[in-house]
């Protein structure tokens, strides 16, 4: 009996722990638009000086939990001095978010599960220990050219460029296709309309972002 029990003991948290599986490869990008400069951010219109910040990870694997999975929850934890506080700032049921703001502080996404309830460990962590501020002229002076090609149905990064990621998001803010390592993200399956390109330099963690007529 006492046998049994203490293997019940060390086989329940485990137990527990796998019902909650966390998501993984947790990715932060922003772009920023400065004074006199603005765009677009998950769909709608801002000024400069602001920025826009881009999150997105992968769902975990829920196939072999019992739990059922509910949401996500992103944090952030301050890294000011004398502030290490940490604030749930965004519960979403997507695999991404944006939003019109700056972070800086350390971040990481869980997974909140029900039938049991419980939430995931932390995701990695992302660290942005700082964000541009006061910059009078863009750094998008020198932003790549980004466009529809009508004849290939593709939108295309200008050559000698290094994209690292290109994320194609409808009005709404959702993402509705991307690429990696390529100037070129074929778009012809999608119907016509009004579309937002970003593009991730492979050396860079700044963002530039197009709106595309297709």
């Amino acid at each position: 009996m006492r046998k049994f029990t203490l293997l019940l003991v060390v086989f329940l948290p485990l137990t527990l722990l796998a019902q909650f599986q966390p998501p993984t490869d947790l990715e932060f990008h922003y772009y920023y638009f400065p004074i006199d400069d603005g765009g677009y951010c998950n769909g709608e219109i801002i000024t400069g000086p602001a920025y826009c910040s881009y999150f997105n990870w992968k769902a975990p694997d829920t196939l072999p939990v019992k739990a059922s999975l509910l949401n996500y929850r992103l944090y952030l934890q301050h890294i000011e001095p004398y502030d290490s506080s940490i604030t749930c700032f965004a519960t979403v049921s997507d695999t991404f978010y944006i939003v019109p703001q700056g972070f800086v502080g350390r971040m990481w996404v869980t997974a909140v599960y029900e039938n049991p309830s419980g939430e995931s460990d932390s995701s990695n962590n992302i660290i942005s220990a700082s964000l541009p501020i006061g910059i009078t002229k863009p750094v998008a002076n020198k932003s790549p050219k980004i466009w529809y090609d009508y004849s290939s149905s593709h939108i295309k990064v200008e050559e000698g460029v290094s994209a690292g990621e290109i994320n194609l998001y409808n009005v709404q803010g959702q993402l509705i296709k991307s690429g990696t390592n390529t100037n070129a993200l074929p778009v012809a399956d999608l119907p016509s309309g009004i579309y937002f390109a970003s593009v991730l330099l492979k050396d860079r963690n700044l963002v530039y972002r197009k709106k595309i007529m297709k």
